[in-house]
């Protein structure tokens, strides 16, 4: 605690011809505080063969408290996770510095540990969770690097839990720009910044309201856009060949939908992915083309298990089109090898979207127009799908932003709406141009 003050008050008392003396005295505490606020609330390293050093991942320390932060300890708890740091033990008010982890693993096993910062700031010992598996040379080093490998980067710590999320705030986080679409759900106070719901300690997360009774109303969609860059300084970033990863979490009470659609990379808008020309595109109308996950259930797939995932794409040849993930053979669509999300856990979704060999034009020529694209999809580091796409008639289209879609199809005919309030939960997400998660 800072600035104690102690007051003291003497006086007399006179009771049954006796004289007390009496001295009351009350510590008044100072508003004047630190505070200590991460950028983020842990490090995954992925995984990486025992004997390698990681490239560093960085966690911003900032105090946003009232008074200067004095530090007494600044460690990683084993050395197989090594920090360095400018913080010189002190930090003043409103100040910030970064902490630098490296992950050094000694044996093919995962490992688990804390950034552990202890100080004078109410909460004291605050912690990072660092995580990072041990690979025994058969795996693949996992390039995620510091934050500023990232092209974009939300893990909504920068909010205040309970709170709805506006318009502002998208565009702040997300390089959002409404002229790429209607913000859906947010008028409506369908997206909140609320505390982790199974308390595992990551920190605030993105939650999506379908209200009790309801299709239409439920759920949100925006666009995000990546950063500009030297080529696009007042637009966005532009890609060939990006990933993009975010978690999400169903409770276990969730009533599954027979459609729900789930965010994916996309170029140009939803409007545009869809051709004039119908499942037979008309050359002027390839402009934009999108790879959303999505889930069904057995009501619209009857072969296939409840929660079955898939990506559910727009390409350069074919609308509305699914590729179902596999857990047997990522490269197959078979009902045997189906991949079903779970209720009441959280799980990771990577895409990678790798364009296409294109000609000059934006007309299709079926001998300069290659079948050489990709996209692929993890799950918690596991490839599921591994498909050849040909997304584009033109070198000129490139990924240049994911949509943030969470909807309920409405499908009366197949089932009812749910009976009660549902939510679908979602963090960290990420757009790099290495992998994410594998």
């Amino acid at each position: 605690m800072k600035n104690r003050v102690l007051y003291a008050v003497w006086g007399m008392l006179m009771f049954a011809g006796a004289t007390m003396q009496v001295v009351a005295a009350t510590v008044v505490y100072d508003a004047a505080e630190p505070i200590v606020s991460f950028s983020v609330n842990s490090l995954d390293f992925g995984s990486l063969d025992v004997g390698g050093i990681s490239d560093p991942l960085s966690v911003r320390l900032s105090n946003t408290g009232s008074a200067a932060l004095d530090i007494s300890h600044l460690y990683a708890t084993s050395a197989i996770f090594s920090q360095t740091n400018n913080c010189n033990n002190y930090v003043p008010s409103g100040g910030n510095c970064t902490i630098n982890v490296t992950f050094i693993p000694t044996a093919a096993q995962n490992h688990t540990e804390n950034l552990t910062v202890i100080s004078d700031a109410i909460g004291s010992p605050h912690t990072v969770s660092l995580t990072g598996r041990g690979g025994d040379g058969s795996t693949q080093t996992k390039s995620t690097g510091s934050a500023g490998n990232y092209v974009l980067h939300v893990n909504f710590e920068n909010r205040v839990a309970n709170t709805p999320y506006t318009e502002s705030q998208i565009i702040q986080d997300f390089n959002a720009n409404s002229n790429d679409g209607p913000y859906y759900g947010l008028k409506s106070g369908n997206i909140w910044i609320v505390s982790d719901p199974v308390g595992t300690g990551r920190g605030n997360v993105l939650r999506v309201h379908h209200p009790a009774g309801e299709f239409a109303k439920g759920g949100a969609s925006f666009k995000a856009r990546f950063a500009p860059d030297n080529e696009n300084k007042s637009g966005s970033a532009r890609f060939d060949d990006v990933y993009f990863a975010y978690d999400i979490y169903l409770s276990p009470n969730t009533k599954r939908m027979p459609y729900h659609k789930l965010p994916g990379l996309i170029t140009g808008t939803l409007l545009e992915a869809s051709h004039p020309g119908g499942e037979t595109p008309v050359p002027e109308g390839i402009v934009s083309f999108t790879a959303s996950m999505a889930t069904f259930t057995s009501l619209a797939w009857p072969s296939r298990p409840d929660g079955t995932m898939l990506l559910y794409y727009y390409d350069a040849l074919r609308v509305q089109a699914n590729n179902f993930l596999d857990t047997t053979d990522p490269t197959r669509q078979t009902a045997a090898g189906s991949y079903a999300q779970p209720l009441g856990k959280w799980i990771t979704i990577e895409q990678r979207v790798k364009l296409n060999t294109a000609d000059s034009n934006n007309a299709y020529n079926s001998t300069r127009d290659l079948k050489d694209g990709l996209v692929e999809v993890w799950i918690d580091g596991v490839k599921m799908s591994s498909k050849v796409h040909l997304w584009r008639y033109t070198n000129t289209m490139k990924v240049d932003g994911f949509w943030f879609y969470d909807y309920y199809n409405h499908v009366p005919h197949l089932i009812s709406p749910p009976r009660q309030d549902q939510h679908v939960y979602y963090d960290n997400f990420k757009v790099s141009t290495t992998p994410i998660t594998h």
